[in-house]
């Protein structure tokens, strides 16, 4: 399953319509019913009550579980970070790699790229 995916997804659950969802996603909406539709076949579930005017969550089912949001929030997170990197802009990253990784690909590349890019300094 595509993250993209899954943003439609919620988005068709917090807005209970196809047609909001795809004004939020920008998406056209025939294409988000489809996206919608291959969903529940490759789940083998029907996902949404589709009577009366809102779509809500087939079978009375509870409000949407936080594991449902997270990959979605790390995908719009890195799309986020990526974005900031190509504009140039400073953010702050955390890396997780083992300690030889760390001291022998991300330090050099740190201290090469810190020479050709010094932070920018504000004076007080």
């Amino acid at each position: 399953m595509e993250i993209r995916v899954l943003h439609y997804f919620l988005t068709i659950a917090e807005t209970g319509s196809v047609t909001k969802a795809a004004e939020v996603v920008r998406v056209a909406q025939p294409s988000l019913s489809r996206q919608l539709r291959g969903l529940e076949r490759a789940w083998g579930m029907t996902l949404f009550d589709r009577g009366g005017k809102q779509m809500a969550l087939d079978g009375g089912r509870p409000a949407l579980p936080s594991p449902g949001h997270a990959p979605v929030a790390r995908a719009d997170a890195a799309e986020a970070a990526v974005g900031a990197l190509a504009a140039g802009r400073p953010m702050r990253i955390t890396v997780a790699a083992p300690p030889t990784t760390i001291a022998d690909a991300i330090a050099p590349f740190l201290a090469i790229r810190g020479r050709m890019h010094p932070p920018h300094r504000t004076e007080r």
